[in-house]
């Protein structure tokens, strides 16, 4: 998956708003991370190749989501 092109990016396309993608995804990794608790019940992750854009047949599940206290 390259969802902001591909190549050099001093010499190929590249999207212009590839670096603010980045860091969003960063700061959405890290949340999920260490910022927050949660479980993950067993489902159905399997999906269909012939749709796109493809998603887990029982969509995403998470429960007991709670926000992690910081000193």
């Amino acid at each position: 998956l390259i969802p902001q092109g591909g190549g050099e990016h001093l010499y190929g396309h590249r999207c212009a708003g590839e670096w603010l993608t980045i860091e969003s995804m960063k700061q959405a990794v890290d949340f999920l991370i260490n910022r927050i608790t949660y479980e993950i019940p067993d489902q159905d992750l399997t999906f269909s190749l012939s749709r796109m854009p493809t998603l887990p047949r029982s969509g995403f599940i998470m429960r007991n989501i709670k926000s992690q206290q910081y000193e």
